[in-house]
């Protein structure tokens, strides 16, 4: 099962409202087809080749109700204690945002402590 931040923890950690944050989780759980709720993740989707995978979907849905400036991504580094990750680019590698761990699921937390914290190069 993959780990998903609570609506209160969505709602504090990335300072929105309870609706917004109820669509975010929702879309997180799959409760919501990205694409029907996102312009943006219709077209990352329609302009891809091949499918892209669903949790790309996701973050670009939330990567445009959030008006973050984009989804980035960190390779894994040395050690299980540093996997790769995605994350919604606030604009400051301090502000909270969203993240998702490979295979760990969605955390709300600043991506800069991360790689602080891991054996990233």
């Amino acid at each position: 099962m993959v780990r998903i931040p609570s609506m209160r923890t969505l709602t504090a950690g990335l300072q929105i409202d309870g609706p917004t944050a109820r669509i975010i989780r929702e879309i997180l759980q799959g409760k919501l087809d990205p694409c029907e709720v996102s312009p943006a993740a219709k077209a990352y989707r329609d302009a891809c080749y091949h499918p892209p995978d669903r949790y790309m979907l996701k973050l670009y849905a939330c990567n445009e109700i959030l008006g973050s400036h984009g989804v980035e991504y960190v390779k894994p580094g040395r050690g299980n204690r540093s996997p790769g990750f995605e994350y919604l680019n606030m604009g400051d590698t301090y502000t909270t945002t969203l993240v998702r761990i490979d295979g760990g699921g969605y955390r709300i937390t600043d991506w800069g402590s991360i790689v602080e914290r891991g054996n990233y190069e």
